[in-house]
């Protein structure tokens, strides 16, 4: 739910942070799992300011720009840098799993857009992404991680969107100190905080503290206004159990009132017994 508001944003930090750890080893073949390269578009063919156009006395278009990171026209091609990706395709988890999929695409082909990615050999490298299926389960996410290392040779890999998916594939990355990206993970040290990784980065936040936003803005609401008694719904697995601990914490330290705390099934689409007893309760917010 909140998480997945990130993904995108996310997405855009994990490429920074890749950028700084990308290294020789990440290279690969294009081949078995879900392989996507993005389109090789690279500020169109050979694109110049029409045939010989100079606007004015020997007028250039700036100072040397470039169109994004990196990017040169007529510079060296290198290898494509293959990075793998542990991704919810199948199973309860695979709504979001696909959003998660399209955001982590969208940024590859917009680096490659722009030329590819220049390493330290000098030259510009397109990034292609190979999707394994976790099939929203925590043990496949480990056998998905070994694949990818092992199978595909691959040593820089991102995350599901999904805690215990995540902390299942790290502890795998840790054994073959591959360098894995988790992009959705708790960080409390009661779940990926806590593993004392090595080989795993971890861009979420808290689960103590994921709250924050929505206390802060019901206070906005002004006195008078301000809900004070709140129902809590999560999902029935340790990533919502978790989640749902750290809102019922806050709640309670604003002296504020649980009237109802409920659990779902994970992948349910229908809340509407949920909503009907927090009427019931007299719930005035829902977190």
């Amino acid at each position: 739910m909140r998480k997945r508001k990130h993904l995108v944003l996310v997405m855009a930090l994990l490429t920074i942070g890749l950028i700084s750890v990308l290294f020789a080893a990440a290279c690969g073949e294009e081949e078995p799992a879900t392989t996507t390269a993005a389109p090789s578009t690279t500020a169109g063919p050979e694109t110049t300011a029409g045939p010989e156009t100079t606007a004015g006395p020997e007028t250039t278009a700036g100072p040397e720009t470039t169109a994004g990171p990196e990017t040169t026209a007529g510079a060296e091609m290198g290898e494509d840098l293959v990075i793998g990706a542990i991704n919810s395709i199948t199973g309860v988890n695979a709504l979001t799993g696909a959003e998660q999929k399209w955001a982590q695409e969208k940024a590859a082909e917009d680096i490659n857009a722009k030329g590819g990615i220049k390493l330290a050999d000098g030259k510009m490298h397109k990034v292609v992404l190979k999707f394994m299926d976790d099939k929203s389960s925590d043990t496949e996410a480990a056998a998905a991680m070994e694949k990818l290392i092992k199978s595909e040779g691959i040593k820089i890999i991102l995350s599901s969107n999904t805690t215990p998916y995540n902390q299942a594939a790290a502890t795998v990355a840790e054994q073959y100190q591959a360098f894995f990206m988790a992009n959705t993970s708790w960080t409390d040290e009661s779940f990926f905080g806590g593993y004392g990784l090595k080989w795993s980065a971890d861009v979420f936040e808290s689960a103590a503290d994921s709250g924050l936003v929505a206390m802060g803005a019901a206070k906005q609401l002004g006195e008078g206004n301000i809900p004070t008694k709140w129902a809590v719904m999560y999902e029935n697995n340790p990533d919502g159990i978790g989640w749902g601990d750290g809102q019922k914490a806050l709640i309670a330290k604003e002296g504020w009132e649980i009237v109802a705390d409920e659990k779902f099934v994970e992948g349910n689409k229908d809340f509407s017994s949920m909503i009907l007893k927090f009427k019931e309760a007299g719930a005035e917010a829902l977190d």
